[in-house]
């Protein structure tokens, strides 16, 4: 066993006296960075859980830290399932903490950053234990815990500012830089239009030499008489005189409606470009609080998604138009398409090969677990997109539904099939029997 892994177990081996206090608060204070608040009688204990990479670690601290991300739906997540609970059950196995509640269980691995953080089944969850006798907690002491606490020290506020305006000012370059070159792009078309625009006088002058067009011909002089200039206009020679005469018009038609909104978007491209420029300049001598208020107000995310709406409007995840997202009991994305055109596309657009595909027999809709490659999904996720496919299918409301799953690799679309239709090669079958409960959790974690 590893140095660090015996740490981790004797800090928790620590925490014992801790079973039975009530589980009041949790908070998302960086990332992989997680702080539970544990009230026991006379006082308050805070516990940070941080799988954060080069910084994995566990202990009691004195103060929260000062929070370097939003807390997103990862917190949301878990003060949902956790909050007002007891602490029952506590133990560490290696670089692994898992902890269990009233029905509920959670298991936090400190080395896997993002992915630490699963719900666990009930036959996954540690057995409740007993508490030592504790005469009053106000004067007990936790040596291991202060010796980790003093080891890494709670990242200071100064650092914490640092950390957030660094993430947030380098999104904002990758925004500038996209905008710079959308402009660039638009400025490209812009003079690739003004120069077709030069067709509708080219057909004017057409018009004077129509009857001198031969068929065949690639070109024919014109006398521009408000200059005096002879203009040599180019011709198709697989066309006529008059499809020559159309086509001018034609394409300077189409140059006018898309200069037209060319500029339009230059305009609005150009305002983006100002607005992102004032950001950095505003977020280069912004205090914490009002970095973390700028980063919570973008979809509860910092980075890229955290500036979304500076000189713009706000992206929808590309899947939100074809399929309903929910959250599975470990925390695992379910995608659950909305017609037989969306399926499809939910399917074939939005599915990895890893991740696991259902559907119910008979009509209904595509089902999307999301799952990491290599692994097998886990028995409660899948149990949960099972439920989700037999309740958006034909067979809503019966109390058993087959359903089939896969990885979404073995699903193909036959050519000709209509929407919605697709074959499978290799499969396995679920025989469900539905727990309202469980769809109930469902649509309430949305």
């Amino acid at each position: 066993m590893s140095q660090k892994a015996e740490i981790t177990q004797s800090i928790v081996a620590e925490l014992q006296p801790l079973l039975g206090s009530k589980i009041q608060r949790i908070d998302v204070v960086g990332p992989g960075e997680v702080v539970l608040e544990l009230r026991c009688p006379g006082r308050t204990f805070r516990w940070l859980l941080s799988a954060r990479p080069g910084a994995a670690r566990t202990h009691l601290i004195d103060e929260r830290p000062p929070r370097t991300a939003p807390g997103g739906a990862l917190q949301a997540l878990l003060r949902k399932r956790l909050v007002g609970r007891s602490l029952l059950a506590l133990q560490a196995v290696g670089r692994t903490i898992q902890l269990a509640g009233e029905d509920v269980g959670l298991e936090v691995r400190l080395d896997r950053g993002k992915e630490a953080f699963r719900f666990l089944a009930e036959d996954e969850r540690p057995a409740p234990g007993t508490a030592p006798v504790v005469d009053t907690f106000t004067s007990l002491r936790f040596p291991e815990n202060e010796a980790a606490a003093a080891r890494y020290q709670v990242q200071a506020p100064a650092q914490a500012e640092a950390l957030l305006r660094a993430q947030l000012l380098a999104a904002l370059k990758k925004a500038e830089k996209k905008c710079s070159t959308l402009l660039a792009n638009l400025e490209g078309d812009r003079q690739a239009l003004l120069a077709l625009s030069d067709d509708g006088r080219h057909g004017e002058l057409l018009k004077t030499v129509l009857h001198q067009v031969r068929r065949g011909a690639s070109s024919v002089p014109a006398t521009d008489w408000a200059t005096g200039e002879t203009v040599n206009l180019p011709l198709d020679p697989a066309l006529g005189p008059k499809e020559n005469l159309e086509r001018f018009f034609r394409r300077a038609k189409r140059a006018t409606r898309g200069l037209e909104k060319v500029e339009q978007r230059l305009i609005q491209e150009r305002a983006r470009h100002q607005a992102l420029a004032a950001e950095r300049a505003f977020l280069s001598t912004a205090d914490l609080p009002t970095l973390l208020a700028r980063a919570e107000g973008q979809d509860g995310e910092v980075g890229p998604r955290a500036i979304a709406k500076v000189g713009g409007t706000p992206r929808r995840h590309p899947l939100d138009a074809v399929s309903r997202a929910f959250v599975a009991a470990d925390g695992s994305e379910i995608r659950v398409g909305k017609g037989a055109k969306e399926n499809d596309r939910l399917t074939f657009g939005g599915a990895r090969a890893d991740d696991i595909w259902l559907h119910a027999q008979g009509p209904g809709a595509h089902v999307v677990l999301r799952n990491a490659k290599g692994k097998s999904p886990h028995p409660d996720a899948l149990m949960d997109a099972a439920h989700l496919a037999a309740h958006y299918s034909s067979h809503k409301g019966e109390t058993k539904v087959e359903v089939i799953w896969t990885e979404a690799r073995y699903v193909k679309k036959t050519k000709g099939a209509p929407p919605g239709q697709v074959g499978v090669s290799k499969a396995r079958t679920l025989i469900v029997e539905l727990e309202p409960a469980r769809i109930q959790r469902l649509f309430q974690g949305r």
